[in-house]
């Protein structure tokens, strides 16, 4: 059960680190390493709660959106 945590854990900061590569390549002129990851989480974390209510046909537009 630890080991699954961990791993769930790693993979949630990976995907955390990758959303901010495609923010930063999205926001010409800034280096992933420029953008706050406590930022990026919220922001991350803030989608998740939108797509709750969002119809499944939304999902793939929201996630665009995203970056």
């Amino acid at each position: 059960l630890v080991e699954q945590e961990l791993w769930g854990v790693l993979l949630a900061y990976n995907l955390v680190r990758y959303q901010m590569i495609k923010m930063a390549e999205h926001l010409k002129g800034y280096w992933p390493n420029q953008l706050s990851f406590s930022e990026s989480c919220g922001m991350v974390m803030r989608m998740l709660m939108t797509l709750q209510g969002a119809s499944p046909g939304r999902i793939p537009e929201l996630m665009r959106d995203l970056a």
